[in-house]
């Protein structure tokens, strides 16, 4: 009965909330979307000020 509870509580303990795993995975993805986005944002500001000279 008592390993019983045991198992429970290990099972309960490893199943709460996000791991520091899923974390780094979520932040990984987030800066690769960030630097493939990044050299569009770049790129825009120089040929939105030229377009205004215009």
């Amino acid at each position: 009965m008592m390993k019983l509870k045991k198992q429970q509580k290990i099972i309960s303990l490893n199943d709460t909330g996000f791991s520091i795993l899923k974390s780094l995975v979520g932040m990984i993805i987030f800066y690769l979307l960030l630097a493939a986005i990044a050299p569009v944002l770049v790129m825009s500001t120089p040929i939105r000020t030229q377009a205004r000279r215009v």
